[in-house]
């Protein structure tokens, strides 16, 4: 039988430098996420595609009501061209999904912040509020070839079905994909 006190072994998960750390101590595994070291090697390349998430705070459901929903899409449509080109997004109760090409000179975080920031803006200003909307921080993934592009297309897009909301796309009102 082998025995190990303390070992550390680091797990690339992908080719952009997340890192994951899986720990022994005392016979016992356990594992921490460096969600900081993600954060620093988050990379914004410009021109590129990226599909990220994110999600209200403690999934409250504030994009069922429609206005919010339409406040989120209209913040979407406003950067669209200057800093950010849409290909695709869904917006569900509680979480956005969004596929778009990076615009030049526009940080992904930069971005992010401004839809977070504006949207939650405006969502308060209409309710006359000073909730907090948003989750800090958001998943990010590179969209690497064009089947990818697709493929995640056809995932965002079928969101509102595999959670069981619609049973046909056309019946959900919050999304727009360039290619239907």
């Amino acid at each position: 039988m082998f025995t190990v006190k303390a070992v550390s072994m680091y797990i690339y998960l992908d080719s952009v430098l997340s890192l994951t750390r899986f720990n022994t101590v005392n016979g016992g595994l356990w594992m921490t996420a460096h969600y900081q070291n993600l954060r620093k090697h988050r990379v914004s390349i410009p021109f590129h595609y990226y599909s990220v998430t994110t999600s209200t705070l403690d999934r409250n459901c504030y994009f069922s009501d429609f206005n919010n929903a339409r406040v989120l899409i209209n913040t979407l449509k406003a950067i669209e061209d200057i800093k950010a080109r849409t290909i695709c997004f869904v917006v569900m109760p509680d979480h956005l999904h969004w596929l778009f090409q990076l615009q030049d000179k526009v940080p992904l975080a930069t971005l992010m912040r401004e839809v977070k920031g504006k949207s939650s803006y405006l969502i308060n200003k209409s309710a006359s509020s000073k909730r907090k909307i948003w989750q800090p921080g958001y998943y990010d993934s590179l969209i690497r070839s064009e089947e990818h592009l697709r493929d995640v297309s056809r995932y965002i897009i079928a969101n509102p079905l595999r959670a069981g909301i619609v049973k046909n796309v056309r019946d959900y009102p919050y999304w727009d994909c360039i290619y239907l």
